[in-house]
């Protein structure tokens, strides 16, 4: 080992900054070395080696009352060559794993983080600024050891003052299992605590403490500053000074408006003396005091095509953010949901699956193509974590349910995981007994006229819809072999003969392109083809598209517009896997691939999870390879906006995009486009805008024709002018009134800036509240999963607020989540809260 040998020549020389007084030591064959004795001050530590190039770490700080760490590794290089590190980069550096020169690791860790620096007398210290605070600092799903099971990995600490739970999970070829945990302390003996508000609205007025943390052994008396910066205005001063005791800690209160709407603006906040000093920066997001709303165009571009949008004549100023998508080809459809879903609710086992999905969908992308990339990579990450969440929904018995817990597995969502886990079996591991215990307990739940029936199932005809998903599945899983598999010919055939035994009662498209897939995948030839004419003659048109209705719900709970467009993609995808009608049926593909596409939301998906991945499946069918490079120039009301450069051939990109605010006017807008070369591009128009909320209180989605429902919703604080000391309660009720759509519903609760949730009310509220499911805690809002009972659910909760202010709450929002177009948006409230005890 090179290095090793290195290092036992390796001499360390610690000069004192400014003079000539120096130490020297030699590193013992583990590269470990110490200084005993040394003078409190700032030191310059040069290291030298034969074969490596020279290293100097200059003004590194040592306390008489601590141990001071410092860790780095010399580079091949002469010994004349000199590489020169400052001090605080060199503490950062140690961070790493790939320590060369240290002697315990978990108390270099408990120093490395922070910007605890101390400088000469009679100046003011400059400190390191923290601005990586992550909640997950790392995820390694794949490290390979040597043979002796060594491995190594580097990674940088980052700036959290925390514990972090390092936990391992391990494998060897022959299946044996090992786990590892391991605490991590990132600390520093002097910091500020800095938790601003993550999310604001124009005119919010707060008063932020900032809180400074002392654990040295004397009082500290210091500077508190917060730097100004252009999205808010100080209503106080921007320096402080501030006494904190020996081992306690002082807060310093900054008071400002926040003035302009802003994307991650940075406020950053420092507090300094001449020997200690620290800062930390954090994101906060702005928005205008108005709702918001996005306004999309899209369509297919043939060399030509022009995108019309129309912009509310009451947008509030400067709020309007426009821009073009462009889809080289119709993969980068996919790639561009390998993060969207994500951001998406994925609190049941069904959301955990469909925000999963398209990860698998890459990761298989990349496999077939033999491509490698860091997109590639990250697909695999995202996925091993999601089947990692997907385990916590499986019962005893093998099967799925939507919310694990002992919950009674649900036949659609077994076949749904069932599905996905035969897929991700071909990227990453997949334990192969999950799968076959799902498998078993699907195919006991068929009855013996070979139907599926779920909770809801009356008679046959309600049965056809689970029956020909279920039968989908299976017969597309059978055709591509699964030597392991319980399934057996039989009860496929069992499955498609009741299908064809009750054929006419099969009047909704979702089911006949279901039928239709499970009978091309069986052989079933006649019937495949009899299901195509059908699907021929129940589609409907419009504005040059082409979509399939849904009358009720899907195995998903899908209805309304989701539910149109589920069967819209499976419909076409039916179509488009028929050699021998596919000339015939191009111009009906291709109209039902523009419905597909006009209907994509603003953040590149289909309103929800499931509906999102029916759709990215038949898109994948569809892949066109463009012949060459090509130019596409978008013009914007006859004005010339951009050339875009498109690459050729079937490349896996994501999407491209314009921003095209500056030419984006109120009232009627058209973007034209205009390629080189022929070759199919999918093209989305986003404009994203506040509009004023007016004297209504709330504001309710336009209803689904024929709908026959309605969502109500209400959210009431026990007070809106209390203090700091003061707990608020929040009760929430949620309804819908009305015989569609029986699924969950999402219900956003909007709190004031920085709130402090109590945890422990929201626990209680789903204690015996069969109706609430589940939460998650943001910083503007919580987010309650609902199945919602007859006559309404209800339940409370309570929050504190941190510190002072003039704000409003983020608004409330209800919807239903497998039909995100029905809901009722609530209002902000406007919160007056002053700092208890009369601070």
């Amino acid at each position: 080992n090179r290095q090793a040998i290195a290092l036992r020549s390796q001499v360390v020389v610690p000069t004192v900054e400014d003079t000539d007084q120096k130490y020297s030591a030699k590193t013992d064959t583990l590269g470990r070395f110490e200084l005993k004795d040394l003078r409190p001050g700032v030191y310059d530590i040069r290291a030298y080696a034969s074969g490596f190039k020279a290293l100097e770490v200059r003004a590194l700080v040592v306390q008489a009352t601590s141990v001071t760490e410092v860790s780095f590794e010399l580079s091949v290089g002469s010994t004349t060559e000199m590489v020169t590190v400052e001090a605080a980069a060199a503490v950062v550096e140690t961070t790493s794993s790939s320590m060369a020169v240290a002697r315990n690791v978990s108390n270099l860790v408990t120093l490395a983080p922070g910007a605890f620096n101390p400088t000469k007398p009679g100046s003011m210290s400059t400190p390191r600024v923290r601005q990586d605070f992550p909640e997950t600092m790392l995820w390694e799903p794949a490290l390979v050891t040597d043979r002796r099971g060594h491995a190594k990995l580097n990674f940088k600490l980052a700036d959290n003052i925390t514990t972090w739970k390092l936990t391992a999970v391990g494998s060897t070829k022959n299946g044996e299992l090992g786990r590892a945990e391991k605490d991590l302390r990132a600390f520093q003996p002097f910091f500020v605590e800095h938790d601003p508000p993550r999310i604001l609205t124009q005119a919010d007025e707060i008063s932020y403490p900032l809180v400074l943390r002392n654990y040295l052994d004397r009082a500290q008396t210091l500077k508190a500053s917060i730097k100004p910066e252009s999205w808010f205005t100080l209503l106080g001063p921007a320096d402080v000074p501030v006494n904190v005791e020996a081992g306690d800690s002082a807060s310093a209160v900054f008071r400002y408006r926040a003035v302009n709407a802003i994307h991650n603006g940075m406020q950053q906040v420092s507090a300094a003396n001449s020997q200690i000093s620290d800062a930390a920066q954090k994101p906060v997001d702005v928005h205008p005091f108005g709702r918001p709303l996005s306004v999309t165009a899209a369509g297919i571009v043939d060399q030509r095509g022009t995108l019309a949008a129309t912009i509310p004549e009451d947008v509030i100023a400067d709020s309007l953010q426009a821009r073009v998508k462009i889809y080289p080809n119709l993969l980068a459809h996919v790639i561009e949901n390998l993060e969207a879903g994500l951001e998406k609710p994925n609190g049941c086992g069904e959301q955990t699956i469909s925000s999963t999905y398209p990860s698998l969908l890459v990761a298989e992308i990349y496999l077939k193509s033999g491509q490698k990339s860091p997109i590639a990579l990250k697909a695999r990450r995202y996925l091993a974590a999601g089947y990692e969440r997907l385990l916590r929904y499986q019962s005893e018995s093998g099967g799925f349910s939507y919310w694990g817990h002992g919950d009674t597995p649900d036949l659609a969502l077994t076949t749904y995981a069932l599905e996905f886990l035969h897929h991700a079996a071909n990227v990453i591991n997949v334990d192969k007994g999950v799968v076959q215990a799902a498998e078993k307990w699907v195919l006991q739940q068929q009855t013996p006229d070979g139907s599926w029936r779920g909770h809801w199932d009356k008679n046959d005809k309600d049965a056809l819809l689970l029956t020909a998903y279920i039968s989908q599945t299976l017969a597309q899983l059978e055709e591509k072999d699964s030597s392991d598999s319980n399934l057996t010919r039989a009860n496929l055939e069992r499955a498609l003969s009741f299908l064809a035994a009750h054929r006419d009662l099969a009047d909704e498209p979702y089911v006949v392109a279901s039928y239709a897939l499970a009978a091309k995948a069986a052989g079933k030839k006649q019937a495949f083809a009899d299901l195509l004419d059908s699907l021929r003659k129940t589609v409907h048109l419009q504005q040059g598209g082409a979509y399939w209705m849904l009358e009720r719900n899907t195995p998903f709970y899908s209805w309304g517009h989701t539910g149109e467009l589920e069967s819209t993609a499976l419909a076409v995808r039916a179509l488009a896997s028929d050699a021998i009608g596919t000339t015939a049926d191009q111009p009906l593909i291709r109209q039902g691939l523009l419905f597909l596409l006009r209907n994509e939301d603003k953040d590149g998906m289909w309103y929800c999870g499931q509906t999102t991945v029916q759709v990215l499946k038949t898109l994948l069918g569809m892949v066109e390879t463009r012949e060459s490079s090509d130019r596409l120039t978008l013009r914007v009301n006859g004005k010339d906006a951009k050339v875009v450069d498109l690459s050729s051939g079937q490349t896996v990109v994501a999407p491209i995009e314009v921003d095209l605010s500056a030419f984006i006017t109120k009232g009627e807008n058209q973007v034209d486009m205009e390629s080189a070369n022929k070759g199919m591009m999918s093209v989305q128009f986003v404009a994203d805008m506040y509009v004023p909320w007016g004297d209504a209180r709330s504001v309710t989605s336009k209803q689904e024709p024929n709908a026959g429902s309605v969502l109500r919703y209400t959210v009431e604080y026990s007070k809106t002018k209390a203090t700091t000391e003061e707990n608020i309660e929040c009760r929430v009720r949620a309804e819908r009134v009305g015989y569609r759509g029986y699924g969950m519903m999402l219900g956003e609760v909007g709190l004031p800036p920085g709130a402090d949730v109590d945890r422990e009310s929201l626990e209680h509220a789903l204690q015996g509240n069969y109706s609430v499911y589940r939460y998650d805690v943001l910083p503007d809002r919580v987010i309650v999963y609902i199945w919602p009972e007859a006559g309404g659910s209800e339940f409370s909760f309570r929050f504190r607020p941190r510190f002072g202010m003039s704000a409003e709450t983020a608004p409330s929002f209800l919807y239903d989540y497998y039909n995100p177009e029905s809901s009722v948006t609530l209002k902000p409230r406007h919160f007056d809260v002053t700092q208890g005890g009369g601070k």
